[in-house]
């Protein structure tokens, strides 16, 4: 954890490691500081860790320039474990005045990315993000990024996130807030731009992409200006890979805290490990006022129907959706008309949100036949467990799915996690 503001904004921070000092106790083991230190550095600033290497962003320091910045790496020695050695200042090739390298940097393995907000790279000011990776030789700066859109005043680089190949920056100084993904070309040092999100609904001064974490397939994107839950109360929206397409990042959730009120920017930081994601709300009023409070959840804890489909994405919630049981073939998401209600709770064979006699007519002409819509169980055949099922759903409307709604006015409900609340589908016209 970093401490940007001690020892008159010089800066440090420190290391923590479990079971130090009793069972699952978390225990300082060491405090990291600049061996050149000095005055205002904000030394601690951002700090990410990786295995025996850490690495800690001084946004301030003044080595080209004033403001210009740089990043210090430190490893764990060999033969005393709570011995930590700065093995080396990194710093930019083009980074200059105001560039503010280091705002936020990110490891994994032996690749670290650094951001640079303020850096002059492309086209003016827009920012610019640093990839360093280790060798035999040492810690080398192997590309610069850009977002493809850049504009002076983007601060791109000002958040930065890496897990495996991928790497995303954030990019929330201009009208409209971005995040990008870049993917590591095969066999090479170059990466390559895949993606860019932006706010949901078109929404302003969210800064979303504030924050960002990355794990596997699974992105977090912090945006504590967000005023669902009260004004500038903050949420986080979660991305999932191959959600909407191959390669595509597609909408899974946004996240808010019922206990939000104005100014708590609930997402200010952002955190995600497996299925699990943390976030920070330093003006939550709950112990005091701006007292702050932390927040988890997991994202695809619920099941109500245990067929391996987490509450979440799962498109028919109160029904295990076939065609056969879960331990047999896994988890199905069967949706053979693609109206987002799976078969085992969708007899709307119109697509009129409404299973009637209109259905039952339909369910008539092709009964003993073979219709995959009319087919819930999807056992290859419509006949009387199929027309018990249509039975069972008769004068209502198909569902309940996660993924979609009858009303079209409407979302499906979040969900509620403790404090949090998971919406699962984004109503954009909503006042």
């Amino acid at each position: 954890t970093g401490q940007p503001r001690q020892d008159t904004n010089t800066g440090s921070a420190y290391l923590f490691r479990r079971n130090t000092g009793g069972p699952d106790n978390w225990g300082e083991i060491v405090k990291l500081t600049a061996s050149d230190g000095q005055l205002g550095d904000d030394f601690g600033r951002a700090v990410a860790i990786s295995g025996d290497t850490a690495v800690v962003g001084a946004r301030f320091t003044d080595g080209s320039g004033p403001f210009s910045g740089s990043a210090y790496v430190y490893v764990r020695s060999p033969a005393e474990a709570e011995l930590w050695i700065e093995s080396r200042k990194l710093t930019s090739r083009n980074a200059g005045t105001n560039a503010y390298f280091g705002e936020d940097v990110a490891i994994e393995g032996p690749v670290i990315v650094a951001g640079a907000p303020g850096d002059l790279f492309g086209s003016g000011p827009a920012g610019a993000a640093y990839v360093f990776t280790s060798s035999v030789f040492g810690w080398n700066e192997t590309e610069v990024l850009a977002g493809s859109t850049g504009e002076p005043g983007d601060r791109f680089g000002a958040s930065v996130a890496i897990s495996g190949n991928t790497i995303a920056v954030g990019a929330f100084g201009s009208d409209v807030d971005r995040v990008f993904v870049f993917e590591r070309i095969p066999d090479t040092f170059d990466w390559a731009e895949t993606a860019m999100l932006t706010t949901p609904c078109g929404a302003i001064n969210s800064e979303f992409g504030q924050a960002i974490a990355i794990k596997d397939d699974l992105l977090v994107i912090g945006a504590p200006f967000d005023d669902e839950a009260a004004e500038n109360a903050g949420a986080i929206f979660v991305y999932e890979r191959n959600t909407g397409g191959p390669n595509q990042w597609g909408f899974v959730a946004k996240v808010i805290s019922t206990d939000s009120s104005t100014l708590d920017q609930f997402g200010v930081t952002v955190a995600v490990s497996n299925d699990a994601v943390s976030t920070g709300a330093p003006g939550n009023d709950t112990a005091g006022t701006d007292g702050g409070s932390a927040y988890s959840a997991e994202l695809y804890a619920l099941d109500t129907d245990a067929d391996g489909v987490s509450d979440t994405l799962d498109n028919c919630l109160a029904t295990q959706n076939g065609p056969e049981t879960v331990a047999e073939t896994g988890p199905s998401q069967r949706d053979t008309d693609a109206d987002g209600f799976g078969n085992m709770c969708d007899a709307d064979l119109n697509n009129d949100c409404m299973i009637d006699f209109h259905d039952l007519g339909i369910m008539r002409i092709v009964f003993g036949a073979t219709d995959e819509n009319a087919d819930f169980n999807g056992d290859g055949a419509v006949d009387f467990i199929d027309l018990g099922l249509m039975a069972g759903m008769f004068l209502s409307a198909p569902g309940p799915s996660a993924t979609q709604s009858c009303d079209s006015s409407a979302v499906p409900p979040p969900q509620q996690h403790g404090e949090l609340q998971i919406i699962t589908s984004l109503n954009c016209e909503a006042p």
